[in-house]
C-alpha cells in the first residue's frame, strides 16, 4: 500500500467532512433509538377477570421469573413488586408497587406504593400518575371499573370513591369503619361492609348520586351481612350473611330485598365465589353433613331462585370459582381419587388429587382435563390443579398446574367469522417463553446482521485506502456459524462496494449486499430471515496515521417463523412472517501501523457503534395457538477495541490476524406482547450477553491483478457469530 503525505489544512477538511457526515445519522440513531416496545404490563389477561371475580383477595399481575437461560412473567395474587422488575414493567425508582386491580379493558392499573402507601394510577397512555385525593392515611385502593373511568377503594378506614375529578367519602353507617369490596362495570355502585363496634356488619350499598351508602339488611335472626359482587349495571349486588343458626350463607340483594340463596340440604355454610355479568347467576360451594355421613362439600349454581347441585358424583368434593358471563359455563375445582403421581393423603390410605372443572348443561361435570382430551388434544396424563378463571365467552380457563404454580391456559371453540380458533392447553410460563425466544431472535439477528456487516466484510477500512482519483471494487462473502441461547444455524452475506479516493486523506467507499440466516430454535421450530442492505463509508486521515472512520447501514428483510411450543403434551407449530428494519451507524479510529516488528505491523483501534432494529407487528397462521405479535424496535450500543496485525510474507503474501474486546451497553433486549386465544401476556426482554472477545487469522494473496483475501472469525458467545470466514476479492485501479 502507498504511503499518502496529508497537510494540516487537508486534515482539518478531511475531519470537518467526516464529522459533518457522521452527525446527521448519530443524531437521528440516537432519537430513534429511544423507541421502545410500549407493551409494559400483562393487559388482556385482565378480560378474565371483572370487578366480581377481582376483590381484595385476588388482587391480579405479574412477576418476573427464570427459566433457564430464558426470562418470563408468571401470575400471580397480591404480592409486591408487581410492576416494578424488568422492561415490561412500571417502575417508580425506589417504592415497590402492589397492584390492587386492572381493567377490564387491561388499559388502568392502580395500587398503593410502598412506604408511603399513596395510591397510584398506571395508564398506557398517561403512565404512572400519583393519585392527589387531598386526604392521607393508610390507603386500600383495589377497585376499578371496566374502562378505568371510575376508582373506589378505602382509606383511613372509610370506602371512598373517586371518578378521575370528584373524590369522596362513602360514609359508615353508623359504625366504625367501612371497608369498600366491590365496583360496578359502569362505575356507578359501590359496594362493601360497615364493621359496627359491637363486632357484627352489614353489608352496604352506594350508588353515584346517592348521599349516603344504604345498608343490605340482615337474614331473619342473623346479625352479620356482608358485599362483595355486584353486577354491571350495579342493580344486582351478592355477598354472604349470617343466618338464625350462625352459619355462613350466599345472599343476593336486588331492589332493597336481601334473598338467601338456600343451600343444597337445606342446612350447612354456603360460600359464594362468583357472579356473572348481570347478575342472574351465581356460583360458589355449599357444605352440609347428611347423617351418618362425612361433611359433604359441593359446587352449585343459582339461577331464578333455585340453588342447582352442579357436582359430579364421580368426585369426593367440588368448589366452583368462577362463571363466564351469560351464566352458562361454572368452572372451580374437584378432589378425586387419584394414583398419578399427585397424591395428596388427607388420611390412612386416604389418597386424592384435586383438578379443574368445567360444568355446562350439555357435559355437566368434567374435568378440565377431559374437556380438552374430548376435542381432540393430546394428553398423557392429566395436567391441572384447579381452575380459577373463565373468559367472558367461556371458550378459556385459566389456572394452575398440577405440582406446581406454574399457569395453564386452556381453549376450545369455533371462531365466529370462519378462521382458526385454538383448541388445546398451554402452560403459560413455557408459552411466553416461547414468544420470548422468538422476540429475542427476531430483533437479534437484526443486529447480529449489522454487527457482521459493519465489523466483519467492511471491518478492515486500513487495507483499502486510496489515493486521489484511484479507485476499487471489490466482493466480499461472509459464511458461518452461530449458536445462541435461543437458536442454532448458518449464516451467509454477500457484499459488493465501490471505493474512490476523494482527495488526499480521504476515501470514500460505497457498499450493498443481501444476508441470508437459517436457524433451527432449541425449543422447536426453526426461521429463515432474508435481507439487503446499503453501506456508505468515509475513510478521513486526522494527525498523521490516526484515521477515522465514520459510516452508516440501512437495510429491510423479511423473517419468515416457524415456532414450536407444547400443546398438552404434544409438540404443536405455528408459522409467522413479518418484515425487518435496520438502521446502524459506527465511528472507529485506527491507529495506523503504530507497532511495527521486522516485517510486521499492528494498528490498533477503537470503534463505535449503534444499530436501531424494528420488527413489525404479525399474526401467525397455523397450529392451535397461533399468536398476534407486537412491533418491535430495539437498539444496540457497541464499544470494540482491537489490535489489526499484519505481516508482509513475500511480495505475493501478506498474513493477517485480529484481536478485539467488545462490550454491549444494554443488559437486557426489549420486551414486547404477544396475544394468543384473546389473552395478552407480556414477554420480557432476554439478559444480554455484554462482552465477548473475538480473534481472528487470515491471508491476503496478490494474484490475477488483484487481491484475494481470507480471514477465519471465531467469538466467545455474543451478538457475532460463533464462527465465520470471511473471504473477498478486490481490484484497485
Amino acid at each position: 500500500m502507498p504511503s499518502i503525505q496529508h497537510s494540516p489544512l487537508l486534515r482539518r477538511h478531511s475531519f470537518a467532512l467526516c464529522v459533518a457526515s457522521a452527525l446527521p445519522l448519530i443524531i437521528g440513531l440516537g432519537i430513534a433509538g429511544t423507541a421502545q416496545a410500549d407493551t409494559l404490563i400483562n393487559r388482556g389477561m385482565s378480560r378474565l377477570l371483572y370487578s366480581g371475580q377481582l376483590n381484595n383477595l385476588e388482587a391480579f399481575t405479574h412477576q418476573q421469573i427464570s427459566i433457564g437461560s430464558a426470562t418470563a412473567l408468571r401470575l400471580y395474587t397480591s404480592s409486591p413488586d408487581g410492576l416494578t422488575a424488568g422492561p415490561n414493567t412500571v417502575a417508580d425508582g425506589d417504592h415497590d408497587l402492589w397492584v390492587g386491580a386492572i381493567s377490564r379493558d387491561g388499559n388502568t392499573v392502580i395500587g398503593i406504593k410502598s412506604g408511603d402507601g399513596g395510591p397510584f394510577i398506571w395508564t398506557a397512555e398517561g403512565g404512572l400518575i400519583d393519585l392527589d385525593t387531598g386526604v392521607s392515611g393508610n390507603y386500600r385502593f383495589d377497585l376499578v371499573n371496566d374502562d378505568g373511568s371510575a376508582f373506589a377503594g378505602t382509606v383511613n378506614g372509610e370506602a371512598f370513591y373517586w371518578d378521575g375529578s370528584t373524590f369522596r367519602t362513602l360514609g359508615m353507617l353508623g359504625g366504625a369503619f367501612s371497608v369498600a369490596t366491590g365496583l360496578s362495570g359502569d362505575g356507578t355502585t359501590v359496594v362493601g361492609g360497615v364493621q359496627y363496634i359491637d363486632d357484627h356488619s352489614q353489608g352496604f350499598v352506594w350508588r353515584r348520586g346517592d348521599d349516603e351508602m344504604t345498608g343490605i339488611g340482615f337474614l331473619d335472626g342473623g346479625s352479620t351481612s356482608y358485599a362483595s359482587l355486584v353486577s354491571y349495571d350495579g342493580s344486582v349486588v351478592g355477598g354472604m350473611a349470617t343466618n338464625a343458626y350462625g352459619q355462613r350463607r350466599a345472599i343476593r340483594w336486588t331492589d332493597g330485598e336481601l334473598t338467601d340463596l338456600g343451600s343444597l340440604e337445606g342446612g350447612g355454610q354456603v360460600e359464594l365465589q362468583a357472579m356473572n355479568r348481570d347478575g342472574s347467576v351465581l356460583v360458589g360451594w355449599s357444605a352440609y353433613q347428611p347423617a351418618n355421613h362425612d361433611v359433604q362439600i359441593r359446587a352449585y349454581r343459582w339461577q331464578d331462585g333455585t340453588m342447582r347441585d352442579i357436582h359430579n358424583t364421580n368426585f369426593i368434593e367440588s368448589r366452583a370459582t368462577g362463571v363466564n358471563d351469560d351464566g352458562s359455563v361454572v368452572v372451580g375445582t374437584a378432589q378425586m381419587l387419584g394414583s398419578d403421581g399427585n397424591l395428596q393423603v388427607l388420611g390412612p390410605g386416604a389418597g386424592t388429587v384435586y383438578r379443574g372443572f368445567r360444568w355446562t348443561n350439555e357435559t355437566g361435570m368434567i374435568t378440565v382435563d377431559q374437556w380438552l382430551r374430548d376435542n381432540g388434544v393430546t394428553l398423557d396424563e392429566d395436567i391441572t390443579r384447579n381452575a380459577l378463571f373463565v373468559s367472558a365467552d367461556g371458550k378459556t380457563v385459566v389456572g394452575n398446574k398440577k405440582l406446581s404454580n406454574d399457569m395453564y391456559l386452556a381453549h376450545v371453540g369455533v371462531a365466529e367469522d370462519g378462521g382458526e380458533d385454538p383448541v388445546g392447553v398451554i402452560d403459560v410460563t413455557d408459552y411466553v417463553a416461547s414468544a420470548a425466544q422468538t422476540n429475542s431472535v427476531a430483533i437479534g439477528l437484526q443486529t447480529s446482521s449489522a454487527s457482521t456487516v459493519m465489523f466483519g466484510a467492511q471491518g478492515s477500512p486500513m487495507r483499502n485506502l486510496l489515493d486521489v482519483g484511484r479507485r476499487s471494487v471489490w466482493g466480499t462473502v461472509d459464511t458461518g456459524y452461530d449458536s445462541g441461547t435461543k437458536s442454532e444455524g448458518a449464516m451467509a452475506l454477500g457484499d459488493f462496494g465501490f471505493g474512490y479516493g476523494l482527495i488526499d486523506g480521504v476515501t470514500l467507499r460505497l457498499q450493498g449486499g443481501a444476508t441470508y440466516t437459517d436457524q433451527d430454535l432449541y425449543d422447536g421450530g426453526d426461521f429463515q430471515a432474508r435481507g439487503w442492505y446499503v453501506a456508505p463509508e468515509v475513510t478521513a486521515s486526522l494527525l498523521g496515521d490516526l484515521y477515522l472512520t465514520v459510516g452508516g447501514l440501512y437495510g429491510r428483510g423479511a423473517l419468515d417463523i416457524n415456532r414450536g411450543y407444547l400443546n398438552g403434551t404434544a409438540l404443536d407449530y405455528s408459522n409467522g412472517e413479518t418484515d425487518t428494519e435496520t438502521l446502524a451507524g459506527k465511528v472507529r479510529v485506527d491507529w495506523l501501523n503504530a507497532v511495527t516488528l521486522g516485517d510486521a505491523a499492528f494498528t490498533p483501534y477503537v470503534a463505535f457503534s449503534r444499530t436501531l432494529a424494528k420488527t413489525d407487528a404479525y399474526t401467525e397462521t397455523g397450529g392451535s395457538f397461533p399468536a398476534s405479535y407486537d412491533a418491535v424496535s430495539e437498539h444496540a450500543t457497541v464499544a470494540r477495541l482491537g489490535v489489526d496485525g499484519v505481516y508482509r510474507l513475500n511480495d505475493t503474501v501478506t498474513l493477517l490476524a485480529r484481536a478485539e474486546a467488545a462490550y454491549r451497553f444494554e443488559e437486557q433486549s426489549t420486551g414486547t406482547s404477544t396475544e394468543v386465544a384473546g389473552v395478552q401476556l407480556a414477554v420480557a426482554g432476554q439478559d444480554i450477553k455484554q462482552f465477548w472477545l473475538r480473534g481472528g487469522v487470515g491471508t491476503e494473496l496478490a494474484i490475477g491483478g488483484g487481491v484475494a483475501s481470507f480471514m477465519l472469525n471465531a467469538t466467545t458467545e455474543s451478538d457475532d457469530p460463533d464462527i465465520w470466514l470471511r473471504s473477498g476479492w478486490k481490484v484497485d485501479f
